[in-house]
């Protein structure tokens, strides 16, 4: 599995989001979209927050990081 790249995540969102609205809008379920942009990009960056941050505590190592052995001269 490789790693979660919250940038793409996002912009998909943005992509997808926009292209619904723009579908909603004419089909004309949208009278007032005045602020459905708005609320597209905070959830967009809402989510891509959370996915940073889920990243981040599931990526933390639980075995201690190795250290060069010191050589001992008697």
């Amino acid at each position: 599995m490789h790693p979660l790249n919250v940038s793409h995540l996002v912009i998909g969102l943005v992509l997808l989001g926009v292209s619904g609205l723009w579908t909603a809008d004419q089909a004309g379920w949208i009278t007032d979209s005045t602020y459905v942009l708005p609320v597209l990009l905070v959830g967009a960056g809402v989510i891509g927050l959370l996915a940073f941050a889920l990243r981040g505590v599931g990526s933390r190592r639980t075995e201690p990081i190795d250290t060069p052995e010191t050589e001992v001269h008697p």
